[in-house]
């Protein structure tokens, strides 16, 4: 059985990427109509966005830390994230979250103040996601349910950033059902909206990036119509817990979104591809904070 529970997750991924596969190839004939060529004018940027933003995010998670009293340079938190990042291809979420905290604690980094950051850089993550994918999600519907129903949780998230006496109450009972400690530190209103400003000009920059990354497959889309989906894409993926790295989930939430605006065989091509692309992103910032730490 616990062998089942392990592999679940994998099987539950590669089935909804062969699934999306399966239907790419039987439609691989209206992709090849488009008589389009990869266009790396496009491409690269969009990757060396992509690498930018994997240090930005850093640099965010850095400013928390400096926040609550620790002292640590953006090399050693560029290293100890970038990592931990690989943690997400395992099921369950926590392994990124593991080696965030065991790389942190051979530094001699107080764990309740790491965990903190862990915790609010998630949370304020998720929220400011939220927020830059809603004219993007807004926009389209499930069935007779229009998405724009979700631009009403923007003053709750507004609510808690204000209030984060508020916001750690509830992350302290969320964090007592999976029998976890409770927050001792967090950051005050004003750096919960630092932050948040922060996240939501990261998401802004990965709407453009994936923009570009679009139009390298010469589509001819709209910005405003597209600037959230792989930041909504990556939310969802993100809170599938099971499933390592959002596998499958990702791709077929790109895909849904962007076909209202594509053939849907060229919105299951980027779909599909965005994987390739961001995982690209995701190796090369892990080998230069191995490189950084094999410097040291």
């Amino acid at each position: 059985m616990k062998l089942v529970k392990k592999i679940f997750p994998w099987i539950f991924g590669a089935g909804v990427i062969f699934f999306l596969i399966g239907y790419l190839v039987r439609n691989w004939q209206e992709v090849s109509a488009q008589n389009f060529e990869l266009n790396w004018g496009y491409l690269i940027p969009s990757l060396l966005l992509l690498l930018f933003l994997f240090f930005y995010q850093t640099v965010i998670w850095r400013y928390l830390l400096v926040s609550l009293g620790e002292k640590i340079s953006i090399s050693e938190a560029y290293r100890i994230f970038n990592i931990s990042n690989l943690g997400r291809y395992i099921p369950g979420k926590v392994w990124q979250i593991l080696g965030i905290m065991y790389l942190a604690d051979k530094k001699k980094l107080s764990k309740s103040r790491v965990g903190t950051t862990i915790v609010f850089a998630i949370v304020l993550l998720i929220f400011a996601g939220f927020i830059v994918a809603l004219p993007s999600v807004g926009q389209v519907n499930i069935g007779r349910v229009s998405l724009a129903y979700f631009w009403f949780a923007v003053p709750v998230i507004l609510f808690f950033i204000f209030s984060p006496k508020s916001l750690v109450a509830v992350l302290n009972y969320i964090l007592a059902r999976f029998k976890r400690g409770k927050l001792q530190y967090y950051p005050s209103w004003k750096q919960n909206l630092l932050v948040l400003l922060l996240y939501i000009s990261y998401w802004a920059i990965y709407g453009v990036s994936f923009y570009l990354f679009i139009l390298s497959f010469g589509q001819n889309i709209r910005f405003a119509d597209v600037v959230g989906v792989y930041p909504a894409a990556s939310i969802v993926g993100y809170l599938a817990l099971f499933v390592p790295s959002g596998l499958g989930i990702r791709e077929g939430v790109v895909t849904a979104l962007l076909s209202p605006y594509l053939p849907l065989p060229i919105a299951t091509l980027i779909g599909l591809t965005s994987r390739l692309w961001f995982t690209a992103a995701e190796i090369i910032s892990a080998s230069v904070a191995l490189l950084l730490g094999v410097k040291k």
